[in-house]
């Protein structure tokens, strides 16, 4: 008679698909944690699991820059590269690729202990419609112990802010976040897997503080590292040409620096390379604003709000209601500050607090953009001081209007 497990269809086995949905953002097996039971979840050990879902198609394995990516941290990255007399300063993907063009088999020898596995295209697709369908029963899964609705939590977090896993995600973020809060615990997600994201992590900024690289705010100066920023975009857009991401980057550097019509012509490019891109004409639009094209940038905030996500991630939602607010639209702009600041609770910085107190302020609700102001002012944990002083000065006249 043969076994349970070799009885096992993976496809309508709701605990085979939560396995695989786990996979959609690189990692070892070894690597999934013991917050949740996984034999009792399978039926068989997850071991087992992950090389039916291999001969099955629905798993990969990952790239050789996955694999040091989820090995090695950027300290020993950046020691690893020294030692061969290379160049060490850089994002952690720009290290792991001048590592890999050094010495493609010393790389390769350096992973041949972990085995890190991923979604194939199929596999994604499978996971991403078990998400959708099954998200309650995920949260609510009785195998789940409080630590691992936490890592859960996290990597949930780390997919949707890479755009790993696409709109299932936040309906199932959301849930996880109610579930903690009903039982009062606390999150206590580290630093260290706030964003750890392939491409486009180089383009964007997921959270907004030390975490994210180009934002809308403050111009950086001469001294800023923008300009040897540029200068390896450039590097990178001779040799892939066809990628929008480095296209936006190299736009919000120059943002940075003043330079708004060359941002802009970088950021109209890569919308023809991806239309879909909301977070682009956000930052087009406060370019072109930037320069007193107020037309301009109405049509790109326009543009923005109206253009469904394939994917909602966390900038889709912050961008989006930053489009609202340039729009004057407030009311629409303030709920989805609300919905950012509640799928990352304790987290998210001092932006959507300092926006959302300003738009509150816009609208008269002097007592919450009071509150807003207040959060924003202990929250912030980043050099620049321009937005600190801006707050503020905002706060103490919202305090002075309210004590007439």
């Amino acid at each position: 008679m043969p076994s349970e497990s070799l009885r096992i269809n993976w496809r309508t086995s709701p605990g085979h698909l939560f396995f695989l949905s786990t996979f959609l953002h690189p990692r070892t097996v070894e690597g999934l944690g013991t917050g949740i039971d996984w034999k009792l979840v399978l039926g068989e050990q997850p071991e087992k699991a992950a090389r039916r879902l291999l001969s099955e198609g629905a798993l990969i394995r990952a790239s050789l820059r996955e694999h040091l990516a989820y090995k090695f941290k950027v300290p020993e990255l950046k020691e690893m590269l020294k030692r061969l007399g290379l160049p060490s300063s850089g994002r952690k993907s720009n290290l792991i690729m001048r590592l890999i063009q050094s010495n493609r088999e010393d790389m390769k020898q350096a992973v041949t202990d972990i085995t890190v596995l991923k979604c194939s295209e199929q596999g994604q697709i499978i996971a991403e419609q078990y998400l959708t369908d099954n998200g309650e029963m995920i949260v609510q899964h009785k195998v789940l112990t409080p630590d691992g609705v936490r890592k859960l939590f996290e990597w949930i977090l780390k997919g949707a802010a890479s755009g790993a896993i696409g709109a299932a995600t936040y309906d199932v973020l959301q849930r996880i976040v109610e579930r903690i809060q009903l039982e009062k615990r606390p999150l206590a997600l580290r630093q260290s897997s706030s964003i750890a994201a392939a491409p486009p992590d180089d383009a964007v900024r997921i959270l907004p503080t030390k975490f994210w690289t180009c934002h809308i705010g403050p111009k950086a100066t001469t001294e800023t590292p923008e300009r040897p920023k540029i200068a390896e975009l450039d590097e990178g857009i001779r040799q892939h040409p066809c990628e929008w991401w480095r296209y936006f980057s190299r736009g919000s550097a120059y943002d940075r620096l003043g330079k708004h019509q060359q941002a802009i012509a970088d950021y109209t490019v890569a919308i023809e390379l991806n239309p879909e891109s909301i977070i682009t004409y956000v930052h087009r639009g406060y370019a072109h604003e930037s320069q007193g094209d107020y037309r301009s940038a109405t049509g790109d905030y326009r543009k923005a709000v109206k253009l469904p996500p394939k994917r909602i991630v966390l900038w889709n939602i912050y961008y989006k209601g930053y489009a609202h607010e340039r729009l004057r639209e407030y009311r629409e702009a303030i709920a989805l500050y609300s919905r950012y600041v509640r799928m990352l609770p304790g987290t998210s910085g001092y932006w959507p607090y300092f926006r959302r107190g300003y738009v509150y302020e816009k609208l008269g609700d002097y007592q919450s953009a009071i509150t807003d102001y207040q959060t924003a002012i202990r929250k912030y944990d980043v050099e620049d001081q321009k937005d600190l002083k801006q707050i503020k000065v905002r706060l103490g006249m919202l305090r002075e209007l309210k004590n007439r």
